[in-house]
Formats: structure tokens, sequence, C-alpha cells
């Protein structure tokens, strides 16, 4: 619900009207108007739905008094594009027609910018980035970046994997951020030898790092942190989709943690327009000794739809569009072929059946260490690379499309340059 709040004084851009006609307006039938705060005699708002308007005031024709729209939420995701109001004054002499445009102030955007972190600032950086050498001294201080970030998280985990790894019947998974400590740790020994050796994990702890410190400004972020405690591997692929999404041009909001069965994150389309992203890390697909097999792809294809619901109370329900996203770690290129080819498979046989009409499509992720010898000198380039794929529902049947076209993030409206 939208709350026009009463105020004297605003530091941030106002519409000022010249004539007594509604400013904003658009068709949904159970949209509302909104009068002025003050002398409620002028109507400011027709029919505007209560995720359209954001960060601004309007200044009545009648009593000339500011009523202000609220604050975008913390952690509210803006569509791409929003239309925004730089600080100022401005005149609207008639009706300005928003038709499903989110229109919001400055701030709002910067808040959503720092929230979202700089783009290409984690794990698929932009190439521009200089290249890493990684010694002694860059291993330990991202062995004291974990511990300045992760704070009790981390002290806890390797309390219980020291109680863990010294039992006479340890466990048959160790915790994946306890096994990058381990290679962190293992190289820095390494790099005292002749020829050091470096296990490629370290690479997914610099993953880690990369991805905390890019949402760091996210008011979930101690969520993530606490995540990694009882879903590593899904926590780090929640935030490498995200960073994905957004990077890709999208809108990305997370999901605060619920009892409900709820998505991973939305992506905010537009005004009431939202797509419902739901994230699965299989064991299977982590670190993987063989290559994957087309019975196998497809087993993990149906489980993960089978966890995340497609019904009404899914995390994939039909209340919104959704797609699926399966990640893995140090995948093939094998692999990704033969789960490519399993979920295009899948998608052609429930589109025969008239299933899963909503659903976009299925996002295939994996993030891959990668090794490069370079020569004549024989040096060694290692980088993390992030794979992914996009199996399309040749039966999806909702207003949206996947594009791989950059998008536009702002646009303004016309004569208010």
């Amino acid at each position: 619900m939208i709350t026009l709040r009463q105020v004297d004084s605003y530091d941030g851009p106002i519409l000022i009207q010249g004539s007594p006609s509604p400013v904003c307006r658009d068709s949904w039938a159970d949209a509302l108007d909104y009068s002025c705060a003050h002398c409620r005699s002028m109507v400011l708002l027709h029919a505007i739905a209560d995720d359209q308007l954001w960060n601004f005031a309007i200044e009545c024709h009648i009593c000339g008094k500011l009523s202000a729209l609220p604050d975008l939420p913390a952690g509210r995701a803006l569509p791409h594009p929003v239309v925004m109001l730089p600080n100022g004054r401005y005149l609207i002499k008639g009706s300005l027609d928003m038709r499903r445009v989110v229109t919001v102030g400055e701030q709002a955007v910067q808040q959503h910018r720092r929230e979202t972190g700089s783009e290409g600032a984690s794990i698929a950086a932009k190439p521009q980035r200089p290249p890493r050498t990684i010694d002694c001294e860059v291993l330990r201080a991202w062995l004291r970046r974990l511990a300045d970030l992760l704070g009790p998280t981390l002290d806890k985990l390797l309390q219980s994997d020291r109680r863990a790894t010294s039992s006479p019947t340890p466990p048959k998974h160790r915790h994946g951020l306890m096994i990058a400590v381990q290679a962190i740790e293992d190289g820095i020994q390494s790099f005292s030898m002749p020829d050091p050796i470096l296990d490629l994990r370290v690479l997914e702890a610099h993953g880690l790092l990369e991805l905390l410190t890019r949402w760091g400004g996210h008011p979930l972020w101690q969520q993530f942190v606490r995540g990694l405690e009882s879903e590593y591997h899904h926590t780090i692929a929640t935030l490498a989709v995200a960073t994905f999404l957004q990077d890709a041009g999208n809108s990305v909001e997370f999901r605060a943690s619920s009892s409900s069965r709820t998505p991973d994150l939305m992506l905010v389309l537009s005004a009431r327009s939202r797509c419902a992203v739901e994230i699965k890390a299989p064991r299977v697909l982590i670190d993987r000794s063989n290559s994957l097999t087309a019975e196998e792809a497809t087993k993990i294809l149906t489980t993960a739809l089978k966890k995340a619901g497609t019904g009404t109370k899914g995390q994939l329900s039909r209340s919104n569009s959704a797609f699926l996203a399966i990640a893995g770690f140090n995948l093939g290129p094998s692999d990704i072929n033969v789960l490519e080819s399993a979920a295009n498979r899948y998608l052609k046989q429930a589109t025969t059946r008239s299933r899963h009409r909503h659903l976009l499509a299925i996002l295939l992720f994996s993030v891959t260490a990668l090794v490069e010898t370079l020569q004549p000198a024989g040096e060694r380039k290692v980088s993390n690379v992030v794979t992914t794929r996009i199996a399309n529902n040749p039966g999806y049947s909702g207003p949206h499309r996947v594009s791989q076209q950059s998008q536009q993030i702002l646009r303004r409206i016309r004569g208010l340059d």
C-alpha cells in the first residue's frame, strides 16, 4: 500500500502540479487513487500500484503543500529500465501517463546500487581487471579476509571441523569451506618448497571472498554468512547466480529466510511483474571424479524440479513466471553438454504433456577453476570461470522472453530533463 506522507520540506525530487489533474495513471482495475495528504481535496495519483513509485514528493496544486511517497525498502530491487527523477523540481501541467512504469527518485537508485555492488566485481570479473600473482602473502591475506568477513561463523566451523577430523569416525563429507581453508594453508606451506603445488580449491575461497564483498552492502548479508554454515555450496551458488543475473541486466531480489516455501530469488521485471528463481546445487554436481551420463543428468533434473515444486505451494509456483537454476562446481565441458541435452529433452517432453507452462527456462551454471600454461616460460595462469547454458522451455506461455542483449538501466521521463 502506498502512503503519502505529510511533509513541509523535502530534499529529493518534487513534482509540482500545474493543473488539478492526476500526475500518474494506469489501467489496473484494482489499483488505487491517492489524494493530497494535507487538504485531501485533490487526487494526486490515479490508479497506482503499490510497487510503482518511490522516493519523491508531489506538491499539491490547491494547498501548495508536499506529500511524499515512501522510501524504497531495504533489499527491494528496481526493474530495468526504471525511470529516475534526479533531485529537483518539475512542473507537470497536465496528466502524466506512466502505465506500468516504475518511477523513483535518485536516492532509490543509489540505494539499489549500494546493495547490489558494482557490476563485474566478483566471480565473473571484467577482463580488464589486472591478473593476480598467487604467493604466500596473497594466501595469508585471503585467510585474514575470511576471518574478518565471517568472524564467529568461521571460528565455529573450524572448531567443528577439528572435532570431526580427529574423531575415530570422521564424517563422509567434510564442510566445503574447511576444505578450501585447508587448501590455502597447504598452499602456504607448499610455497616454502622448491616446486610448490597449489590445490585449485583455493580459488573457491577467493571466489567466495569476491562474492561476499560484492554483496556486502545488502541488508541480507548476515543471512548469506549464516547460510555458509549449513548450506555452503547452495549459498555460494545463490550468490553466484544472482551476480550473473544482475550483471546480465536483470534486477535481482533475494528472499529472506522463511518457514514457508519461497524461491531463492525474484527477478523484478516491472511494476507487478516478477519471475521466481529457485537454485539447486546437488551434491552429485560438486567436484565430480567421473563424467556425467545422460541417465544421471535426467535424474538430477527431475529430482531438482520435484524438490522445487511447480504446484500452488511450490518454490516455483504458477503464481509467477519462473525458472530453475541448477548449479555445479568444477564441472567439465562434457558434463555441461550432457545436462543441457537432458534439460532440452525434459522441457520438450513437458511441452507435449502441457506441463510447466509457467516455467521460462532451466539455467545450468558451473563455477570451475581453470589452469592455463603459458608458453614458452611455462607460467601457470589460474582463474575462476563461470559456465552458463540456458535451456528455453518451448511450452512456456507467459509474457517474458530470455534475451542475450544488454538492457538499459535508467531512463527519464520526457519533458523532465
